[in-house]
């Protein structure tokens, strides 16, 4: 993340706890408060896909593969002209995203609709914004598994692999 010469636009720093699988509090996310920019961005509306209609496009699987996203928003690179919006200030020093940050009310449909577009000749794959579950059978399960990283990997998203859960 450079440093900016000079304070533009910033937006303040906001500390999220994180909760475990119990609710208990293990430890905190810095994020930005981008409250005042998401209040002067046009809206982009694009339908997060249902739940439902996931499930009914994974029947008949046998194995499924579900990935995770790592910082998957921060993978959309903000145009450099608009990149001193998202500064902030930490330690007297000013910082800027280059890449999209959490929080930003339009990225969650551009998201999927990019999610959609990468996937649309993929009869195995159903995302839901930055998790992804392959279905397949036995046979054609490692092969499925195989194309989805590869495409992911061709557009630069990357895997976190502490959540890739494979089941039967």
């Amino acid at each position: 993340m450079p440093e900016l010469e000079e304070q533009i636009n910033e937006c303040p720093l906001l500390m999220v706890p994180k909760k475990d699988e119990n609710n208990e509090i293990t430890s905190h996310r810095v994020c930005l408060d981008v409250r005042g920019i998401n209040k002067l961005i046009p809206d982009v509306v694009y339908p997060v896909p249902k739940i439902r209609s996931i499930f009914d496009n994974l029947a008949g699987g046998e194995v499924f593969t579900k990935i995770d996203l790592k910082n998957a928003y921060n993978s959309f690179l903000v145009a450099p002209k608009d990149q001193h919006k998202l500064s902030f200030q930490f330690k007297n020093r000013t910082y800027t995203f280059q890449g999209c940050c959490f929080g930003l009310k339009t990225v969650t449909a551009i998201f999927c609709k990019v999610m959609k577009i990468l996937f649309a000749d993929m009869d195995f794959i159903e995302t839901y914004v930055d998790d992804c579950v392959i279905k397949g059978t036995a046979d054609n399960h490692a092969s499925n598994v195989k194309k989805v990283i590869e495409r992911l990997t061709s557009v630069n998203l990357k895997i976190n692999l502490r959540v890739v859960v494979s089941s039967k």
